[in-house]
């Protein structure tokens, strides 16, 4: 257990905020809310350092892709007229 409390900082809390961004964009997403792409991206972005950090080549190009995917959503985004 003390092993695994050590290792919280590891990657100076940059997955934490990466994913904590995304479940929060996701849930505005789900929310029809345009500023749901803005917190994933900056999911993204943070998940870009943790990917370098981590040495992780899937996860560096991952978040990247993901970066792109959500600022096209961001631009395209439209107001539905009801």
């Amino acid at each position: 257990m003390h092993q695994g409390l050590v290792q919280l900082d590891r990657y100076l809390g940059f997955d934490l905020v990466s994913a904590a961004c995304g479940l929060a964009g996701l849930f505005l997403l789900g929310n029809r809310n345009r500023y749901g792409f803005l917190l994933c991206m900056t999911a993204s972005a943070f998940g870009i350092v943790f990917g370098a950090l981590a040495q992780s080549l899937p996860l560096l190009l991952l978040h990247v892709i993901l970066l792109f995917v959500n600022l096209r959503g961001f631009q395209k985004w439209q107001v539905r007229l009801a």
